[in-house]
């Protein structure tokens, strides 16, 4: 599971500020406010931090794990700036709060080890996501925008991460030629997804555009695994991100 702790720590600065501000002038959302919000962003990430864990278990006095019955290895990593997308569709609550869904594809989980300089790339990821918006007005054309995401996300395999799978569906089938059973796990795996963001909406004639910033963290279990044998022979291997956060920066509009 994603520190969800450090996320929120993040946030909370720039929260406390945003509240100040509104606090100091509270005002209604505007009368002319349409009941729904349907918008696109462009984000990049600032910042990217994940683990990545490669895992064997085997029988004990197995070769296949280098002779031991479990190994693990981990790389700490940071991520590149490729871009993300989004898009997104409000209604209005009443007030200032807005309730809908977002949908996101980051085109590219680039990462670099933090210890070797050495690049991985396990391919694309798309996010959906609920999401509920606070907007209260600071001036007559400009609006905070406070929001919180709780939803799912999964990695589409791809770059280093399909050559791994190339490799694990090699082994599979020179398991099956031996007889034994084996099956591979390819994903996409969904997993859980935490957004929490703060932006400024400015109001045109008839659309408003907007910039956010957003802090996300997001837990990746098993990307892909391979499990073969039978019996006392079964091993497995498994791919996985873990402890995975980001910042980003986003710019759209939303009519």
């Amino acid at each position: 599971m994603f520190s969800s702790f450090q996320l929120i720590r993040r946030f909370g600065l720039m929260l406390t500020l945003a509240l100040t501000a509104c606090l100091a002038s509270p005002r209604q959302a505007h009368a002319d406010e349409g009941r729904w919000r349907f918008g696109g962003r462009l984000g990049v990430p600032l910042t990217t931090e994940a683990t990545y864990y490669h895992s064997c278990s085997a029988p004990y006095g197995s070769d296949v794990c280098g002779g031991s019955s479990f190994s693990l290895d981990s790389v700490d990593l940071k991520g590149s700036h490729a871009p993300i997308f989004e898009g997104f569709g409000l209604i209005r609550l009443g007030g200032n709060f807005y309730l809908g869904v977002t949908l996101g594809y980051h085109t590219s989980n680039a990462f670099t080890s933090k210890l070797s300089g050495k690049t991985l790339n396990f391919g694309a990821d798309v996010s959906i996501a609920p999401t509920l918006e606070w907007s209260p007005a600071i001036s007559d054309q400009m609006t905070l925008a406070l929001g919180v995401r709780v939803g799912a996300f999964a990695v589409l395999p791809g770059g280093d991460l399909e050559d791994e799978l190339v490799d694990m569906r090699s082994t599979c089938t020179k398991v099956r030629a031996a007889g034994g059973g084996c099956t591979v796990e390819e994903g996409p795996v969904w997993d859980q997804q935490l957004t929490l963001s703060v932006g400024l909406r400015y109001r045109l004639e008839h659309m408003a555009l907007r910039a956010d910033v957003a802090f996300q963290g997001q837990s990746a279990r098993d990307m892909i695994s391979l499990k073969a044998g039978s019996g006392s022979t079964d091993y497995e291997f498994t791919d996985s991100l873990n402890q995975w956060s980001r910042t980003l920066l986003l710019v759209g509009a939303d009519l």
